[in-house]
């Protein structure tokens, strides 16, 4: 939806109550009201085609959803919009508009309830805007563009978005169930949630923890078993150099400079491999069965568990190479140079 929180109406699209007044919690940095209209479209056949316009308090919704993943990223024509009785209304529509192509800096006209018809002029063109799904046709004009010229329309808000904190969840939904019984509040954090604890995702999820711990348990088994594959030869060798001064400390200093520049090495490899894996296959992923549109894929990078897997790694490394110098400084030269004879 775009925002920390939503008031709708439990009737769809219906206007919210106009008594809710959330000013009493002073968490709730910014608000943004919207409205939507069902207008017909004139399409470049000469026919016309509904769609859902958008009534939006940009200037609002902008600071709503500043530096989200949602960022609205209005152009300045869209937050300033001109407030003229006869200007054209800026608008921001959607690429799947039935029946015309429109491009920016293009007309469209529209008719709205009882007759009332609006200029607009194109400002972008996006595949898709918060509150839609994939494919769905919009168009979004700034509120203040059209309250003189779309006076005869209902214009009370449908939904009033809101940026606060998930703190402030509580306060909220106290302040809203206490003012309108008949407005919800949606929260962002409680859809995900929600999405989360359902079976696919809580599968993939635990699917996805269980290969973490698996790959971390392989990577510190495979960065253990060089060591202790090479420890008999390794041992002799640091016997002999031992018996020409080698210290302790350059003991571990040694095995260090053996092992660790491969172990990041093979770290690094695997991490680059396996976001080209990622990229090659992005093109072919496809959840469409599963949210029932065409949602585009993004990937994003956890970095918490690639870095534990480094990590676990390197620890696991580090701590071999102290159990191999505590085991080093222990050996009997004697047996040592019998060994090396005997080898």
């Amino acid at each position: 939806m775009g925002a920390d929180y939503a008031l709708v109406s439990l009737r769809s699209e219906q206007p919210i109550s106009a008594s809710i007044d959330l000013s009493q919690v002073p968490s709730v940095a910014a608000t943004a009201d919207s409205s939507v209209i069902r207008v017909r479209l004139e399409t470049d056949a000469g026919t016309t085609e509904r769609v859902p316009l958008v009534a939006l308090d940009t200037a609002g919704y902008q600071a709503v959803t500043a530096g989200t993943g949602a960022d609205a990223a209005f152009p300045d024509s869209m937050v300033t919009a001109v407030v003229a009785s006869d200007a054209l209304v800026p608008a921001i529509v959607s690429s799947f508009l039935p029946g015309t192509d429109a491009d920016p800096g293009e007309n469209l006209v529209i008719e709205g309830p009882r007759q009332v018809v609006l200029r607009l002029l194109v400002r972008e063109v996006r595949d898709q805007f918060p509150g839609f799904d994939p494919g769905e046709p919009f168009i979004i004009v700034p509120r203040v563009s059209i309250e003189d010229q779309a006076a005869p329309w209902d214009l009370r808000p449908t939904r009033r978005y809101l940026r606060a904190p998930v703190e402030a969840g509580p306060a909220l939904a106290t302040a809203v169930a206490e003012q309108s019984a008949g407005t919800l509040l949606v929260s962002r954090a409680n859809l995900l949630g929600e999405l989360s604890d359902s079976p696919l995702v809580a599968a993939v999820s635990r699917g996805y923890r269980g290969t973490v711990v698996v790959t971390t348990a392989f990577a510190v088994l495979a960065a253990l078993a060089a060591i202790a594959l090479t420890a008999h030869d390794r041992a002799r060798d640091l016997g002999f150099l031992r018996t020409m001064g080698l210290s302790t400390g350059q003991v571990a200093r040694l095995t260090i400079t053996e092992q660790v520049p491969w172990a990041l090495m093979a770290v690094t490899s695997g991490v680059g491999f396996a976001f080209v894996l990622i990229w090659l296959l992005q093109p072919g992923l496809d959840i469409s069965p599963f949210t029932g549109g065409d949602t585009a894929i993004r990937i994003s990078i956890e970095w918490g568990p690639v870095l534990a897997v480094a990590g676990g790694v390197l620890v696991a490394l580090m701590v071999a190479v102290a159990l191999y110098s505590y085991r080093a400084r222990r050996l009997n030269l004697g047996n040592v140079l019998r060994l090396g004879d005997r080898g």
